[in-house]
């Protein structure tokens, strides 16, 4: 998984909020997706592309967390997300 290249991810008065700046069609995704502390912890990991296992394991290790099936799901939800707004590559 990799956001594409055309996706910002900023912070605004302590909200991650991720915008698409431009795409190479010219048409961008007209919107702001917001985030919280995780989502946004795994969108900056998207960024230099990453596989859901190793994204999983690099969320666990941040947030001490031990259920993987729970964190796989997550990655997946907001996968699909941004998968619906052409915002990530595969």
């Amino acid at each position: 998984m990799k956001l594409k290249d055309s996706v910002i991810i900023t912070e605004v008065a302590g909200e991650y909020m991720l915008v698409e700046v431009e795409n190479e069609s010219g048409t961008a995704f007209h919107g702001i997706i917001k985030l919280n502390e995780t989502a946004n912890f795994m969108a900056e990991a998207m960024r230099g592309g990453i596989s859901e296992e190793a994204l999983a394991d690099k969320v666990m290790e941040e947030y001490d967390v031990t259920d993987r099936e729970k964190v796989l799901s997550d990655i997946r939800s907001l996968a699909e997300k941004l998968r619906d707004v052409n915002l990530l590559e595969d």
